[in-house]
Parts: structure tokens; C-alpha cells; sequence
């Protein structure tokens, strides 16, 4: 139900190997409240306002929506990264200055549009989104994780929710699917 006109389009060459012949980036995104619902396989541009859920204010950087989440008492700002298969995932610099919120228990390679890593994974015992705790969650740091922010909520994370995007007002909404 959505229509683009003028907008900063890129092509990007190593996309098609990950399945994808597009990404709606945040300038897409951005004029229209937007529900993402991973259950239903669904994207809805102009979605109602949500009544209930885990409300994250947003802020951004260079466009990227980053919201706080606390990662076991520690206060980390986190980029809402549909992009990345990961849970939490921080990066290499950060976990660097803070190594003491997971001990490791694996590594494995991972790729990206534009990159590719090695991360080390592990478990967190608390994360806190809002006023709600989320206990015994997957997360990873990623060596070479650069850009936006102290790291992701990834696409593992948000899967579990039926996300609503109100960027106008600064704002996501984590309702259950």
C-alpha cells in the first residue's frame, strides 16, 4: 500500500547472494508509521497507533532509529537493525570496554551486505527495553561491527515482536505477534 517517488536509491552488488532483491532503507521508512510483522510476513505502511507493548524512545544516527536497552545494568545504545540475523549484537569495540557482560562460548563466521566477520557468542542474563526485563537472552559481539551505535538489536530479537516504526515520533512499539 506504499508509493516511492523521489528517494536516494544505491545499487548494491552483494545483495542478491543473501535473497534479496531490495532493502527499504529508513528513508523509506521514516514518513509513514510502520508495523513489521515477522509472524504474518507482513510490512504496513500507514499503521494504526499500537495500545499496548514495550514502548523504546528512538534517537538517531545518520538515519539509523538507536534506542537504549540496558545489557545487565549497563546502559547501551543499540541500533533497531532489521538487517542483522542476530539477537544482540555488539560491537567489537564496545564488548572490548565492557567484556564482562557474556563469556564467549562460540564463534562462528557471519556475513553482511558489504562485510564479513567473525563473532563470538554467548548468553546475557538481563536485558531491560522499556520497563520490561528480558532474562537468558542470545547475544554476540562482532569483531568488525562498525558504524551506528554500541551495536544491534537484530532481526533475532525483533522477530519475536510485531514491531510498529513512528519515527515522526520518535518511537518504536514491541507488541506481542
Amino acid at each position: 500500500n506504499a508509493i516511492f517517488g523521489n528517494a536516494n536509491y544505491s545499487v548494491l552488488n552483494d545483495i542478491g547472494r543473501y535473497g534479496y532483491d531490495l532493502v527499504l532503507g529508513a528513508d523509506a521508512l521514516a514518513p509513514s508509521r510502520v508495523r513489521i510483522d515477522a509472524t504474518h510476513h507482513r510490512v504496513l505502511f500507514g499503521a494504526p497507533e499500537p495500545s499496548d507493548g514495550i514502548v523504546l524512545p528512538l534517537a538517531f544516527e545518520d538515519f539509523v532509529p538507536i534506542t537504549p536497552v540496558g545489557l545487565n545494568g549497563l546502559n547501551a545504545l543499540l541500533a533497531l537493525d532489521t538487517g542483522d540475523d542476530a539477537t544482540i549484537d555488539l560491537a567489537g569495540a564496545f564488548y572490548d570496554k565492557h567484556a564482562g557482560l557474556f563469556t564467549p562460548a562460540g564463534e562462528q563466521s557471519v556475513a553482511g551486505v558489504g562485510a564479513a566477520s567473525v563473532e563470538s557468542t554467548g548468553r546475557i542474563a538481563v536485558v531491560t527495553l522499556g520497563d520490561r526485563r528480558l532474562f537468558d537472552q542470545p547475544i554476540a559481539e562482532t569483531r568488525t561491527l562498525l558504524g551506528t551505535a554500541d551495536g544491534h538489536l537484530g532481526s533475532g530479537f525483533l522477530q519475536k515482536f510485531v514491531v510498529t516504526l513512528d519515527y515522526a515520533a520518535q518511537r518504536a512499539t514491541l507488541a506481542a505477534p
